[in-house]
C-alpha cells in the first residue's frame, strides 16, 4: 500500500488529506510507476491473436480443400507420438522429414500437419492424411472403440500393421490412423484448434513451424484477407437455391434430416464450382434421378462422368501439343 501511495501520490489515496482533517505535509517527489510487463505479441497469442486466427482459417480452408478434391471418405486423421522424451519442435521435424521420404511418400495423396505440446512440454503430431482408398464407409467407430476392429477395410488393417512395424524404425512411438468421424467442417475447426492450445509452443524455438503441407498441395496462396468475396457468397448461395429446387430438397432442415449435420459434404464442390458446370452437373444428376432414386449418388455419378470426360479432354489437348511440338521440330529440321 505504502508503494502505490507513494507511486500515486497521497492525494490520490485520500491519505492525509483535507477529508482527514490533517494538515498538508510537504510530500517527497513521486518516483516514477514501475514500467508494466510486456504484452505478447499477436505471433505468440495463445489465446488467439490475429495471425494466430489466420493460421487456424487457413488450415480449415485447406482440409475442406482436401475433402473437396479427394474425397471426404479418403481423409484419415493420423496421430504419431514419440516414445522418448522430445520437447524440441526442430528434432520432432528432424524425425518427420526422415519418416515422409522413406515412408509416408507414396503411401498417402497428401497431408497436413499441426504440432501439439502437452502441458509437461512433451510434443507429439497430428496429421489429416488422403489416403489412397475409401477408409470411412462401413468403418463401425463404436465397435472399434470397445476395440472390436473387424469393420475396418483390409487397406486400413494393412497401413496399421505397416505402421506398426515401421514407425519405430524413425524414432516414432504409438500411430493411430482413423477416418473421420465428423463432418469435414466440423473437422477442420478440430484440426484448427489445436492451434489455440499452443502455450509457448514457439517462444523458445523462434522460426519454428506449428504448420506444414505436403509438398504441391496448397490452396491459399498470397496474404491473407478477412475481406470476403461477395460475388462469391452470392454466387454459392444461388447455386445452392437453384440445386435444393431442381433436384427437390425443401430446405437445409430437410437436407440435414436426409444426411445429417454434415450434408455439405455431399454438395460442396457442386456448389463452389463455376457456372457452367454447375448446370452440366445438375442436369445430369435431373436425368439420373428419372431412373434411379438417391439425389447423393445422382451427384456422385455426375462428377465421376465429367471427371472422365474433363480428363479425355485434357489428354486430347496434350497429344495435339505433342503432335504441334513435333511437327514444328521437323519444320525446322
Amino acid at each position: 500500500m505504502n508503494a502505490i501511495a507513494e507511486a500515486l501520490g497521497s492525494d490520490s489515496l485520500g491519505i492525509g488529506g483535507p477529508g482527514t482533517g490533517a494538515e498538508r505535509a510537504p510530500q517527497a517527489p513521486a518516483r516514477p510507476a514501475p514500467a508494466l510487463p510486456c504484452l505478447q505479441s499477436e505471433q505468440l497469442n495463445w489465446r488467439g491473436g490475429r495471425s494466430q486466427k489466420k493460421r487456424r482459417r487457413r488450415l480449415e480452408i485447406e482440409i475442406n480443400g482436401l475433402a473437396l478434391v479427394y474425397s471426404f471418405e479418403r481423409l484419415a486423421f493420423f496421430t504419431a507420438t514419440f516414445p522418448d522424451n522430445v520437447r524440441s519442435i526442430k528434432e520432432a521435424q528432424r524425425r518427420f522429414n526422415s519418416m515422409n521420404t522413406n515412408a509416408m511418400r507414396g503411401r498417402f495423396l497428401a497431408w497436413a500437419s499441426v504440432v501439439q505440446r502437452h502441458r509437461d512440454g512433451r510434443i507429439h503430431l497430428h496429421l489429416v492424411v488422403v489416403c489412397k482408398k475409401d477408409v470411412r464407409t462401413g468403418f463401425d467407430f463404436v465397435a472399434v472403440k470397445g476395440r472390436d476392429y473387424s469393420s475396418a477395410s483390409a487397406y486400413l488393417k494393412a497401413e496399421w500393421k505397416f505402421w506398426r512395424k515401421n514407425a519405430p524404425k524413425y524414432g516414432f512411438g504409438r500411430m493411430e490412423l482413423l477416418p473421420v468421424r465428423t463432418s469435414v467442417e466440423r473437422f477442420a475447426g478440430y484440426v484448427s484448434r489445436y492451434l489455440t492450445r499452443q502455450d509457448g509452443t514457439r517462444r523458445a524455438e523462434k522460426g519454428a513451424r506449428l504448420i506444414r503441407y505436403s509438398r504441391g498441395w496448397k490452396t491459399v496462396y498470397g496474404a491473407f484477407s478477412w475481406v470476403p468475396d461477395r460475388s462469391l457468397i452470392d454466387r454459392v448461395q444461388a447455386q445452392e437455391d437453384e440445386a435444393f429446387r431442381r433436384l427437390g430438397i425443401r430446405n437445409v432442415f430437410d437436407a440435414e434430416s436426409r444426411w445429417g449435420r454434415g450434408w455439405r459434404r455431399h454438395f460442396n464442390r457442386l456448389f463452389y464450382t463455376d457456372r457452367d458446370t454447375f448446370s452440366t452437373i445438375v442436369h445430369d444428376a435431373e436425368r439420373s434421378l428419372e431412373f434411379f432414386d438417391g439425389i447423393d449418388f445422382a451427384i456422385t455419378e455426375a462428377w465421376t462422368e465429367w471427371d472422365k470426360r474433363a480428363a479425355a479432354a485434357a489428354e486430347l489437348l496434350a497429344y495435339q501439343k505433342r503432335c504441334d511440338e513435333a511437327y514444328a521440330f521437323q519444320a525446322v529440321g
